[in-house]
């Protein structure tokens, strides 16, 4: 079994080949990505933070999701930074105050239901992610034909209907 120092050199080359992967392939600050209001998809991102992979991970994800709109959830400064960062890429958003959120706060913005009736009503199809993830090839419109995909993680209470939340 690995001890802590050890743990924590495996940590550190982990994040370092994904930054190798994602700033050698996906950070292009000239990608565009225009706004659809025919879709009924929505790409989800969530985070108050000005990342420094904020960049190559919005690319990375819309090269693979062209037909879906963005949506960010973020602070005034993270979304002023991913407009400097990424001039060319459409998006709609919703302002947070919270500087730094811990799990908790994050499962408790995608569980309220305004998010979903006010700011989402018009998609059918959300995606969520955020700094810690990757996609490595087009979304799989397969899954369309199932009606979740996703482990269990809670279920929302709503004034007409209790709504099942997944995670993963």
């Amino acid at each position: 079994m690995a001890n802590n120092d050890e743990m924590q050199k495996i940590t550190e080359e982990k994040i370092k080949l994904v930054d190798t992967f994602l700033f050698n392939n996906y950070d292009n600050k000239d990608f565009i990505h225009k706004k659809n209001i025919h879709t009924n998809k929505v790409a989800l991102f969530l985070d108050p933070r000005c990342h420094y992979r904020l960049r190559p991970i919005i690319v990375n994800h819309l090269t693979f999701l062209k037909d879906w709109n963005l949506y960010v959830i973020g602070t005034v400064e993270s979304v002023n930074y991913l407009k400097v960062i990424l001039p060319n890429v459409e998006f709609d958003h919703c302002i947070i105050n919270e500087k730094n959120i811990n799990t908790r706060q994050v499962t408790d913005i995608l569980l309220n239901e305004r998010l979903y009736t006010d700011y989402l009503k018009q998609y059918e199809h959300i995606y969520t992610f955020q700094v810690d993830s990757l996609m490595f090839k087009p979304f799989n419109y397969d899954i369309f034909n199932h009606d979740y995909i996703g482990a269990f993680d809670a279920m929302m209470k709503t004034k007409d209907s209790i709504t099942n939340v997944y995670n993963g």
